[in-house]
């Protein structure tokens, strides 16, 4: 082959080699064109995918905020009317009557008090499932928590002819830090329902201190009742979970208390636990965290009253029934009352007027309780008052949201409607504790 030859050889390997490198060149545009198009209907369905779950989520929202409306509206309509109830009931208790209109009353107060349970149920149901549970931390002492819940039932142990003891252990700490409200809650579940599925005997309840890491209370709830079959032992504290039995159905309850509490006590960085035996009866073990607390504050003489003697009181309140119930039982503890129905009233009043307290309702007409107070405040702070008026919040309201509202507008304390006459002056109490030292 010649040179000649050659170099045309050399030539067509060339132009093949570009005829394939222009194929290919072609084919990647091709491909890039695909891939282009490829990433744009991506982009647009993940761009489409981001709308529908935004929306979905505004839905959510709207549905949780329905959902907490709808709640809140149902729970003060309810627990307004149930005040009333449950405080004429208990006047009626103390006034002197028959024993088959005492009996009467008692199913009263028993039946609307089941009402009020489940509608608490519900609410903190909706709380623990939505996530809006806030626990607080407050110094409390755990053994005179345990005697004041004890003292609770007592009466119910008594009528039916049970024993009722309580066990505090020896080295319990003065004061821990918890959620003292949170703790009731789930001890007098557990009080009530081994009362309840107890018919002989009694019940005796334990509080011991676990000292390991983190430091935790345990309470021991041992009853003598009929006792939990061995395949219902988790079950109880499912949702809704009732035994179809007829000894069940004679004491019947929602099926959400255990749960519930449960879910508190793991809230509270503990858990319950049980063991039974049928015949026999059961034993309950609720543990929550206790670290122990260095305060030294220590109880007021006057906390140490049985009632609010010497106090004059403002009561803010609309609805005429609780009014007059609720202005009854506060002269049922000693307190002088004056009693308004509205915020621009209790302006008024105040402005004239020196209380030693302010029970203030919330769902005013005109001004609300909060507005209500806000303005107390302000006027307070302009005329440089030295003392600043207790303001404690009554309101048939319960969100944890109206709770927050009350104490951002200025307001000491807040009383959920209805309130046991004995737990209202505790917590009225407590508020005058915590102004007096401060």
């Amino acid at each position: 082959m010649n040179e000649i030859d050659r170099l045309r050889k050399e030539v067509r390997i060339l132009h093949r080699k570009l005829e394939r490198s222009e194929f290919n060149r072609t084919r990647l545009e091709v491909h890039k064109d695909r891939s282009d198009a490829f990433h744009r209907r991506i982009i647009q369905a993940l761009e489409k995918t981001k709308d529908e779950l935004r929306l979905e989520k505004q839905t959510a929202e709207r549905l949780a905020r329905a959902k907490d409306e709808l709640l809140a509206n149902v729970s003060h309509d309810l627990r307004t009317p149930m005040t009333g109830i449950l405080g004429i009931a208990d006047m009626l208790q103390r006034a002197p009557i028959g024993s088959q209109e005492r009996e009467w009353v008692g199913i009263l107060t028993s039946s609307a008090r089941g009402l009020l349970t489940l509608l608490d149920d519900l609410l903190d149901l909706a709380k623990l499932d939505g996530g809006g549970l806030r626990l607080v931390k407050e110094p409390f002492d755990p053994a005179e928590l345990l005697r004041g819940q004890t003292a609770l039932v007592k009466s119910e142990a008594v009528d039916r002819g049970l024993s009722l003891e309580l066990v505090i252990g020896p080295s319990i700490p003065k004061q821990v830090i918890g959620d003292p409200a949170r703790v009731r809650q789930v001890l007098l579940n557990l009080l009530s329902n081994a009362l309840r599925y107890t018919e002989v005997g009694g019940v005796e309840i334990r509080l011991e201190h676990e000292p390991e890491e983190p430091p935790r209370l345990r309470v021991e709830v041992r009853d003598t009742g009929r006792g939990i079959p061995a395949e219902h032992l988790e079950e109880i504290f499912a949702l809704f979970f009732r035994e179809h039995s007829e000894a069940a159905r004679c004491n019947e309850g929602s099926g959400l208390g255990l749960a519930i509490s449960r879910r508190l006590a793991r809230a509270l960085g503990g858990d319950i636990s049980v063991e039974s035996r049928i015949g026999t009866g059961s034993r309950f073990t609720f543990t929550f965290a206790a670290p122990v607390s260095h305060s030294t504050r220590e109880r007021s003489p006057s906390s140490s009253d049985s009632d609010l003697s010497g106090l004059r009181v403002l009561l803010v309140e609309d609805n005429p029934i609780n009014r007059l119930v609720i202005a009854a039982q506060l002269k049922s503890f000693g307190a002088t009352i004056d009693a308004v129905e509205d915020g621009y009233a209790a302006i008024e009043t105040t402005s004239s007027t020196t209380y030693d307290m302010i029970l203030m309702d919330c769902n005013l007409p005109g001004i609300d309780g909060c507005e209500a107070t806000r303005r107390i405040r302000a006027r307070e702070a302009e005329n440089g008052a030295r003392h600043r008026t207790p303001i404690i919040a009554l309101t048939a309201s319960v969100l944890e949201s109206e709770r927050a509202k009350c104490l951002d507008a200025g307001m000491d304390g807040f009383i959920a409607k209805p309130s046991p006459p004995a737990e209202m002056l505790a917590d009225i109490q407590q508020v005058l504790d915590r102004g007096q030292h401060s």
